[in-house]
């Protein structure tokens, strides 16, 4: 008894339907993703991106105020 499935027959010639897309098509379809993505993952990182920028400021605060005290007094650094 044979159970194996039988072999399909693979086309040898694609049809106009079935043709690679171009390069320009691949790159709108990415640029596409690219947009659908951004719009998904905007509301998630713009306040992380906020978060980010207030901490950076308050490290570049703190090392401005840092270099204005050795200004001062050059002999306690």
């Amino acid at each position: 008894m044979n159970t194996l499935p039988t072999k399909r027959d693979t086309p040898t010639r694609t049809t106009d339907d079935e043709a690679a897309p171009t390069w320009q098509e691949l790159g709108d379809r990415f640029r596409d993703v690219l947009k659908e993505l951004g719009a998904e993952l905007e509301p998630k990182l713009v306040p992380f991106l906020n978060r980010v920028k207030r901490e950076l400021e308050t490290l570049i605060d703190k090392l401005e105020q840092r270099a204005r005290r050795r200004e001062r007094d050059p002999d306690d650094g």
